[in-house]
């Protein structure tokens, strides 16, 4: 994954990945997402790693297929 340095808010990653806003806080808190903390007191999320996560979530990347 090339990060591009294009950052996203958690509310904007949210709804990129149609979760709320609390379960993007928790899968920051557990890695699965590439986070840094704003100036502003918050956090902002890598938008490669946001995209990344809903495609291995959509079942397109990175998962083996199922044996038969």
């Amino acid at each position: 994954m090339s990060i591009d340095n294009e950052w996203i808010t958690v509310e904007e990653a949210a709804a990129r990945l149609r979760i709320k806003p609390i379960t993007v806080r928790s899968l920051m808190a557990r890695g699965e997402l590439v986070r840094r903390k704003s100036r502003f007191g918050g956090y902002m999320l890598c938008r490669d790693s946001v995209e990344l996560y809903r495609l291995e979530r959509s079942g397109r990347v990175g998962r083996p297929r199922k044996a038969q």
